[in-house]
């Protein structure tokens, strides 16, 4: 249970960093360009993860390598 508990606590952690990021960019007028090649995120993908910070085929290279 504790091990369960410390799994939700890091992914709770990282969903806020990721939600403090978002409002950072917002904030310089960055929100919607990929941190990467800096491309428009396409606003269906803003929609369904507002915290995206990398279009799709950037996001799939970084998934892939991490």
């Amino acid at each position: 249970m504790r091990e369960h508990d410390l799994r939700l606590q890091g992914r709770l952690r990282e969903r806020i960093e990721q939600i403090e990021r978002a409002r950072a960019a917002i904030a310089s007028g960055t929100y919607g360009r990929c941190i990467t090649c800096d491309s428009a995120i396409p606003e269906g993908r803003l929609h369904a993860i507002p915290d995206a910070e990398r279009c799709v085929p950037c996001q799939t290279k970084f998934d892939r390598y991490r």
